[in-house]
């Protein structure tokens, strides 16, 4: 009697589409004869779970099923094999193909990458005055890493003939292995999975066409650059060595230096300006220099304070890749002045007795809120 293929793969009648498909591959990852070698019972049931799954995973045979029961197919010839040839089929044993190579040790996973190497990617930090940022430049960087070796310039082999195809793999890197259903690829020991090997490895660099070196690369600095800017040069960075792989790359990442007088943030530049507080309380031109070399005139409202700002549209600097530029903001500084005579000493005590309140509003604003806080405080304290 034909075996319930809902009790075959153990799901319910109402199970869905990818609980059968879990089921199946936890049935077939038991019982697969590669698991189970010499086991008649093991086969069986894995052939059971596949002509189960060949029409309960087909959305087309499984309502026939349902309906008619085995009878169904008796005269089609569906669901009688145990041949995974349905469409629904591919993912699954493409699962287990990856399990089983991960098993016997022939998997890709972690291994080396089949074919040629590339070189290996630098960085290099290089460190830029703001006017280099703000104008582009170039620099000449020395570079250590790996370069041609001198011996065999790079062939890595005495005769020059640098690598050849592997004769064990035919150049493909790999070697088939039949395992039941399937045919494993296997890393070819020979030459490691890259398909080529060197007969006459050169001495000196034990045929790997690298030795230590140093290098110079010229790099061109856009104008705008920034801290963090990145700029990639192609295969300016480690020689990939015999196999004949591109060179690696080489990323320069930008620093910037400390200014004596500007700062930078994003493309807007600041500076900040110390005023006496005569200046502030008077008002005065004031002449100051921007990024670009110029000088920019600046007037200083009287009675101008600690903390305001004044902006200078266009005097900033440019964005990356960009003719646009930012602004300029100066922050004002008001300085106390220190070390008075005795003849300026008086004259501000003269000075203050002759303030009135109208002259210093944040000041007696906030001795107005004292007052206010020192009264009621006494009045919770009473």
């Amino acid at each position: 009697m034909a075996k319930d293929y809902y009790d075959v793969l153990g799901v319910a009648r109402d199970a869905d589409t990818d609980a059968i498909k879990r089921a199946y591959r936890a049935l077939a990852m038991k019982h697969h004869p590669d698991r189970n070698p010499g086991d008649k019972k093991a086969e069986q049931s894995f052939k059971d779970a596949t002509e189960a799954y060949e029409v309960l995973g087909d959305e087309k045979k499984r309502p026939a099923y349902d309906r008619y029961g085995h009878s169904a197919f008796q005269n089609s010839g569906g669901g009688g094999g145990a041949h995974p040839t349905s469409a629904g089929f591919g993912d699954i044993f493409e699962d287990m193909f990856s399990e089983f190579a991960d098993i016997m040790g022939t998997g890709r996973r972690g291994g080396q990458q089949r074919g040629v190497r590339h070189g290996s990617d630098l960085r290099v930090d290089v460190d830029l005055s703001l006017e280099e940022a703000f104008y582009g430049t170039e620099k000449t960087i020395e570079v250590t890493a790996p370069i041609a070796c001198e011996s065999c310039s790079g062939k890595g082999s005495r005769s020059g003939r640098g690598a050849q195809a592997c004769g064990e793999c035919d150049g493909t890197g790999t070697l088939r292995v039949q395992r039941g259903f399937f045919t494993l690829e296997q890393t070819c020991r020979r030459c490691q999975g890259r398909g080529r090997v060197i007969a006459d490895a050169c001495r000196r660099c034990q045929g790997s066409g690298q030795m230590r070196g140093r290098s110079r690369v010229s790099v061109k600095i856009p104008r705008g650059a920034d801290n963090g800017t990145r700029i990639r040069v192609s295969e300016k960075g480690g020689f990939a060595g015999a196999m004949g792989g591109k060179n690696g790359d080489l990323y320069i990442f930008v620093r910037i230096d400390i200014h004596p007088i500007f700062q930078r943030e994003n493309n807007t530049i600041m500076c900040r300006l110390p005023v006496s507080m005569t200046a502030a309380a008077l008002g005065r031109s004031i002449t100051l220099p921007s990024i670009d070399g110029g000088k920019v005139s600046l007037k200083v409202p009287a009675g101008s304070q600690t903390g305001d700002r004044f902006r200078l549209r266009g005097k900033g600097t440019y964005a990356l890749q960009s003719a646009m530029r930012g602004d300029m903001i100066v922050a004002l500084e008001v300085e106390v002045p220190r070390n008075l005579s005795e003849r300026q000493r008086k004259n501000l005590e003269d000075f203050e007795k002759e303030e009135k309140k109208a002259q210093n509003p944040e000041s007696e604003s906030f001795l107005s809120r004292v007052g206010e806080f020192w009264t009621r405080s006494k009045r919770r304290a009473s």
